[in-house]
Formats: C-alpha cells, sequence, structure tokens
C-alpha cells in the first residue's frame, strides 16, 4: 500500500456474551495493526476487564476502557465519544456481537481509503449458523458479494441505499468525520445513516467492502420488527435534510418482493406467512414513526425500543432554560399583560428579559412591578435609543438560554407555547426554527382572525420554507410565533439594520435557510393588530408603504443569490404579489381594527 493509515477501533458495550469475546480474540489476531482500542460500557463493569486490558498489553496495543450509566447511552453521543479519546488515522466502529470472519477484515477496509475521495467503508454482514430462513435473505439483500463505491451520483439508481453504511463495522476517515462533526447526538438510533447521508450530500464517497466480512445476524419477532421500524421512521422524520432527497419505502417493497420469489424458487411455502406477518409488522412500525410527532406520549413509549431516549428528551426539556425577550417602547399601555402571559408558561425553566429603548412612558415601571414579584425578570435598559433592529439584537445579547424568544410588547403567549415549540428542538440538531400558528387579536385584545403556516406540519427544510415565503406570503410570520438557537441567530449575524419594517422576515428568512425548521398548527400566541402599529403602518399606498414594498425588494433582489436562487421573473412576482397584499390587508385594518 501506498500510505499506512493507523486505525483505532471503537466498541460500545453492554452485558456482553461470548461473541464479544470471540471478537476480542480475532481482533487481536488482524494482519493489519491496531493502534488502540477505545471500549465505552454501559451499566456493570465487565467481568473480566482486567483479563481484556491484560491481552490488549501483551499484544502492545494501548486499550481505553470507559464507563457511563445506561442513562447517559446515547447511539451517536457515546460513540463520538469514544472517537474523540484516539488519535489514529482511521476509526473502525463494530458492535459487540460483529465477529470478524478472517484476519484480513480490517486490511480489507483500509485498502479503500487509498482512494481520497472515500471517506467511510463497511463490511459485509454474513448470517450466524443460527440465522433464521428469511433473515438470511436478508442479509444477501443488503449484503451482496460484489463490491461498490457510492457518490452523490447514484442517488438515483440507489435512492436511500446509496446513504446505506452500518456501524455493526464501519470505518470513517478522522479528519473527514471531525471536519462533519462526527456523528449526530441526542438521536434516537441510526447515527451511522445520518452520518453516511451528509458525507454523501457533502460530496465524499463511501464504499461497501464485500471482502471485509463480520458474522452477525439478528433474530427479532414480529414486536421487535414493529419497533425497530418505528425508531427507524422517527429518526429519518428527525433529519429531512438527510432523508428528503431520498426514497425509503420502494426499497422496502422490493426486499419483500424479492425474498418472496426467493423462497418460492427454493419451495418454502411455509415461509411465506411468515415474511407477510414480519413485512407487515415492519411496515406498521415505520408508517406510525412517520406520524410519532401526533401520537400521544403513552403511545410512543409503547411504540419504540429505547424508552430511554425519549424519557431523556423529556427531562432535558424541564431543564433546558428558554429566554424570552421583549424589546419595549413606550409599551405602557400593553407591557404587564404581556409579561404575565410569558410568566404563566407551563415551561417553568426560563427568564424574562425586558430590554427598553429609551421609554418616554411608564413601560419601565410597570415592568419593575412585575419584576418584583417574581425573580426570573430582568429589566435592562439602554444607555440610548438604539431603534428597533438595535434593540432587537440588544434582545440576543442579554438572552442567556440556549434557546430564546422575541416578543414584542404588545402580544400574548398561551400557555403552552414554548413547551410545545421546544419539543422539536429536542429531536434534531439541524432544526433553526420552531412554528406554530397565531390568533389575531385587537386593541382591545378580542380575537379578530388567526394567521396560519404553511399547510404541512412537522420539520422540513427551511430554504424550501424560505422561498416560498418570499414568494407567495411570509409564512414566518411575526417574532411571538418563532423560537429559535440564540447561537444561531448570533452566527446568522441578527438583524439587519438596513430594514426597518422587515427587519423580522429577512432575520427568519437567513436562520431558516441554516437549517430545517418545524412546524406546529395549533395558535400558541396571539398578535395584537392596531392600525398606529408598525404592521398597520406600512400596508397601503402611503410613503411608509412605499418604503415597505422598497424594503421587500432589496430582500427578494439578495436572494437571487445562494442559497435560494431565485429568478429576475420569480423577483419581478414577488414585488408585484407583496404590493397587492398589502392594499388587501390595509383594506382589512380600515374594517376590522381601531
Amino acid at each position: 500500500m501506498d500510505e499506512i493509515l493507523t486505525v483505532d477501533v471503537v466498541i460500545p458495550v453492554y452485558q456482553p456474551d461470548k461473541k464479544f469475546r470471540s471478537l476480542i480474540a480475532r481482533l487481536l489476531k488482524q494482519t493489519w495493526p491496531v493502534r488502540q482500542v477505545i471500549l465505552a460500557v454501559t451499566g456493570e463493569p465487565l467481568q473480566y476487564e482486567d483479563a481484556i486490558r491484560k491481552q490488549f498489553a501483551f499484544h502492545k496495543i494501548p486499550a481505553e476502557i470507559f464507563h457511563l450509566t445506561p442513562e447517559e447511552f446515547d447511539h451517536g453521543g457515546t460513540r463520538h465519544m469514544a472517537a474523540e479519546k484516539g488519535t489514529g488515522d482511521l476509526i473502525l466502529f463494530m458492535t459487540q456481537d460483529a465477529v470478524p470472519a478472517d484476519r484480513y477484515l480490517i486490511e480489507n477496509l483500509v485498502r479503500y481509503f487509498q482512494d481520497g475521495q472515500v471517506a467511510a467503508a463497511y463490511a459485509r454482514q454474513l448470517p450466524q449458523t443460527d440465522c433464521p430462513l428469511i433473515e438470511r435473505y436478508t442479509r444477501s439483500f443488503n449484503y451482496p458479494d460484489e463490491s461498490r463505491i457510492k457518490t452523490r451520483e447514484d442517488m438515483k439508481e440507489l435512492g436511500i441505499k446509496t446513504f446505506f453504511c452500518s456501524n455493526v463495522c464501519a470505518m470513517y476517515r478522522r479528519k473527514t468525520y471531525e471536519r462533519l462533526g462526527g456523528f449526530p447526538r441526542n438521536v434516537i438510533f441510526n447515527e451511522d445513516m445520518i452520518f453516511a447521508g451528509r458525507l454523501i450530500q457533502a460530496g465524499y464517497a463511501i464504499a461497501y467492502g464485500a471482502d471485509a466480512r463480520v458474522i452477525h445476524s439478528h433474530r427479532y419477532g414480529l414486536r421487535q420488527q414493529l419497533r425497530r421500524n418505528f425508531d427507524l421512521a422517527v429518526s429519518q422524520k428527525q433529519c429531512p435534510e438527510v432523508f428528503a432527497s431520498v426514497q425509503s419505502e420502494s426499497e422496502g417493497i422490493r426486499l419483500v418482493k424479492e425474498t418472496a420469489r426467493w423462497l418460492a424458487g427454493k419451495k418454502r411455502w411455509d415461509q411465506i406467512p411468515v415474511l407477510f406477518f414480519q413485512s407487515g409488522a415492519k411496515y406498521i412500525g415505520y408508517r406510525l414513526g412517520k406520524v410519532y410527532d401526533r401520537l400521544p406520549g403513552w403511545t410512543v413509549r409503547r411504540l419504540t425500543m429505547n424508552r430511554r431516549y425519549w424519557e431523556r428528551k423529556r427531562a432535558g426539556a424541564e431543564d433546558t432554560l428558554v429566554s424570552v425577550c421583549i424589546p419595549a417602547y413606550n409599551s405602557g399601555r400593553y407591557i404587564q399583560q404581556t409579561m404575565e402571559s410569558v410568566l404563566n408558561q407551563t415551561h417553568r425553566n426560563l427568564e424574562l428579559v425586558v430590554v427598553d429603548d429609551c421609554s418616554s412612558d411608564d413601560t419601565v415601571q410597570k415592568a419593575e412591578e412585575i419584576a418584583a414579584r417574581d425573580s426570573r425578570v430582568r429589566i435592562v435598559r439602554n444607555p440610548h435609543n438604539l431603534g428597533m433592529a438595535g434593540n432587537w439584537n440588544a434582545c440576543i445579547r442579554q438572552a442567556r438560554g440556549e434557546y430564546m424568544k422575541l416578543l414584542c410588547a404588545d402580544d400574548i403567549l398561551y400557555p403552552e407555547s414554548i413547551e410545545k415549540e421546544l419539543a422539536p428542538f429536542l429531536f434534531c440538531q439541524e432544526l433553526q426554527l420552531s412554528m406554530s400558528d397565531t390568533a389575531l387579536i385587537n386593541i382591545d385584545g378580542q380575537r379578530i382572525g388567526s394567521f396560519g403556516r404553511w399547510p404541512k406540519k412537522g420539520q422540513m427544510d427551511g430554504r424550501k420554507l424560505a422561498k416560498r415565503s418570499i414568494l407567495l406570503n411570509n409564512f414566518f410570520g411575526a417574532p411571538c410565533n418563532n423560537l429559535f438557537r440564540r447561537d444561531a441567530a448570533l452566527a446568522a449575524g441578527g438583524f439587519d439594520p438596513q430594514f426597518s419594517y422587515i427587519l423580522d422576515f429577512d432575520f427568519w428568512v437567513r436562520m431558516a435557510c441554516r437549517g430545517t425548521v418545524y412546524i406546529t398548527h395549533e395558535k400558541l400566541n396571539a398578535f395584537r393588530i392596531r392600525r398606529d402599529s408598525n404592521t398597520g403602518d406600512v400596508m397601503g399606498d402611503g410613503e411608509r408603504g412605499g418604503e415597505y414594498l422598497r424594503e421587500h425588494r432589496i430582500l427578494a433582489e439578495k436572494c437571487q443569490a445562494e442559497p435560494l436562487r431565485l429568478s429576475k421573473s420569480q423577483v419581478r412576482f414577488s414585488v408585484w404579489w407583496r404590493k397587492t397584499r398589502s392594499r388587501l390587508i390595509h383594506v382589512y385594518l380600515k374594517i376590522f381594527t381601531k
């Protein structure tokens, strides 16, 4: 070989059986030297831990063994933590029940990394001797006897199998692994395919090595099949930035057809009903997983294989600090009602920050009255007037929570607003915005209408929503609708002071283009419409209405560049439609508001 690459081996371990001892023994006999072995042991220490250390020491292989509780285990996070303890050029991840079939497993995987485009390579899985007949065929279907290197160009042909890469036995180039952030943390499982999808999308290649072989198979019952596929679908739904571009159901259907044909060729008619029930359990689990966010919590916990994941998420939500920031200016009439709506949230771990921009009325005095009764309130007074964009950016700087919401001083949050908007963030690292529907109220707080998001519920690509919002309607809505990550807001540059009337719209577009958004079709807040408000001020044909349209044109023209790439005709349509909508809204405000 042209280059000598060092290899670290990472193995998560939990209550291992005799196959783990066989795995260790065969690792020590590999033709390609192992630089270091890292074992992540969950739960009780291994009974023969000292013996394993002595085995590796005898072969002059450093072995690091660290322990964590079952509550701390995370499919992606635990593996990532273990990987960070090594320094080898390549990282080989294995499961405790994957036994090398021969002495050449590591050598055959390393060979693929002589191609600089290859960032990951995974091994062929051979069935165990007691493997059921249908599972035996599934092994050969997913792990054929012919090697292949997969790239982005193969997505049309292979679909979701382009992203297939199993951490039962998979090797990764460390530099690339670290550059892309490693395995996703806090995912229910399927961390290998999620990361593989990101590799493919980033232009790297994944090698399947049929000559690198491990012995590994399962004996799942119907309930296990259902639960496993439920979790699989959950992981795919939580990462649409990876899986939305490929079809997965068609590959499952093809597997069922091919398996039935194979059984018929073997004249094993007795296995056809077994295949039918197994496939039904998989399909039901998968479809339920796709709508997990619409199911009651108790149902999800019954369906999943990983209850601790959901319990950890629920506990994490309660511990998460959320900052609600109110940029205030001459808001004495409404400020107390707005603040009370925040402090009455079902999510209790929050801070309420009122940033006053040199009000000349009693805004600060009224805010201080609330602050005297609740230690979660903090009042900040700007030394001089910063204007709208400056004050909103001051809110971002003042926030201490991981997540935050901007709330105009005359709007209202309903009690479950933060709890329900926060929940999606706990399941997807790519999420930038969590949005809900809005009730419209008048100056007296009376309900006069509602405003909804894009019709689709759940997670969607942020760039798609941004483009549709530019062309059709601002589906992001007002600040009270959106919960977002504070660090993402800082990375996006905050609010642009060149805008006076659409500074929040411009901000939402930039935030959404950084990842995904989540839409909850439930009215969790109320937006107050007044003729004297900023919203009412810019609708119609007046001077400020003209400035509003000019700003929208600037934003639309800016979106001709990456990542939205609007055409000139789309920009013209966007400006025309925005002008038409403004006139219609102006008429609405004259009729229904005070």
